[in-house]
């Protein structure tokens, strides 16, 4: 249950930096 949430926060974070990185 936890670890399902952790990798949902680190993938949307992933996301996120890989948008604003492709955003440069």
């Amino acid at each position: 249950m936890g670890i399902g949430k952790k990798l949902i926060l680190i993938i949307f974070f992933n996301r996120n930096l890989l948008h604003k990185l492709s955003y440069r």
